[in-house]
């Protein structure tokens, strides 16, 4: 269980950085090669809370993935992001994040990517 502050970072296209709350305590992660992994629970639950949530189209695309550490890092494409900018989309994805999962499991969510279908096309 963490007890320091962390940090929510979004990472969009190039490098912008958006969502700041709280930085993980390095030093508090255990120790498969000095690192854990998020539990596949706590993936899991992530998953469902956004696939069964408002991403729950059949075309919409969520990916959850192990980050460094304990962290878990987020890829959703939709066309609900139509019309939003990248902070609304990563906005998107926290309300759904808290509204369906415990803090602390929220709170392991490190990176978020809000795509539209075209922004995939174009990488």
């Amino acid at each position: 269980m963490r007890t320091t502050p962390t940090l929510r970072v979004a990472f969009y296209g190039c490098g912008t950085f958006a969502n700041k709350t709280r930085i993980p305590n390095l030093m508090q992660l255990g120790s498969v090669g000095g690192f854990i992994m998020a539990d596949e629970t706590v993936t899991q639950r992530i998953y469902d809370a956004l696939k069964n949530g408002y991403f729950n189209a059949a075309k919409d695309y969520v990916d959850v993935s192990n980050g460094s550490g304990d962290d878990v890092e987020i890829v959703v494409v939709s066309r609900k992001f139509k019309d939003y900018n990248r902070w609304r989309r990563v906005d998107i994805i926290w309300k759904e994040l808290e509204k369906h999962l415990p803090q602390e499991e929220a709170d392991r969510v490190f990176l978020s990517i809000g795509m539209l279908p075209e922004d995939v096309k174009m990488l």
